[in-house]
């Protein structure tokens, strides 16, 4: 279902595309504006990522568990 605010406009008129908005910087500026924007908002610990995984595999039972219950995304199988 399209939300109402998206009105007619089509999938590529809604979304920006992360490369047209940082292109060839590569992905250190996307995280630097991600972290800096979270920050806003929240506050951040920096973990090393053995320890963020860890931390899922505490809180919530692991990577797979998250995105089988708690996450909106879905992985599918491309074979």
């Amino acid at each position: 279902k399209r939300p109402d605010y998206r009105g007619d406009r089509s999938h590529d008129d809604f979304l920006v595309k992360l490369n047209q908005q940082y292109g060839q910087r590569g992905t250190r500026p996307f995280f630097t504006s991600m972290k800096d924007a979270c920050s806003e908002n929240f506050e951040l610990d920096e973990v090393s990522l053995r320890e963020a995984l860890d931390i899922v595999n505490d809180q919530v039972g692991g990577l797979q568990t998250f995105f089988d219950n708690k996450s909106r995304t879905r992985l599918i199988d491309l074979e």
